[in-house]
């Protein structure tokens, strides 16, 4: 695998009126898959059959995927006031479509109450 695209699109809170945030490229995939603390460590983590370098041609399920929003956070701290829409592409050495990824999110933050005793 020779290179990801990202694309990030921003939409209002109800997932509409979207517009381009951030594009990401990175030319190693397996490289950066392998990277640890990062914000898709756990939907890689989750992948059945585990998802590791190289690539084999099958179909891969994540289940009860958890995500690391706190990275999410730090990276954009206004990310819980938006509807989020990821594209993944992952090309080879000759730039074909061998993986792709589409998420959306969008975060609901609440505060613990402490209850008095």
């Amino acid at each position: 695998m020779k290179k990801v695209i990202v694309r990030v699109h921003r939409c209002d809170d109800q997932g509409f009126n979207c517009k381009d945030f951030q594009t990401w490229r990175f030319d190693n995939f397996c490289s950066i898959l392998n990277w640890k603390n990062q914000m898709w460590n756990g939907v890689v983590d989750s992948m059945r059959p585990p998802f590791r370098c190289p690539i084999k041609k099958t179909v891969y399920e994540g289940r009860n995927i958890s995500y690391d929003f706190n990275a999410v956070m730090n990276w954009y701290p206004e990310y819980a006031k938006y509807h989020w829409r990821h594209e993944t592409e992952v090309l080879n050495e000759r730039n074909e479509l061998v993986f792709c990824l589409s998420i959306e999110s969008h975060v609901y933050q609440y505060r613990k109450r402490n209850r008095k005793s």
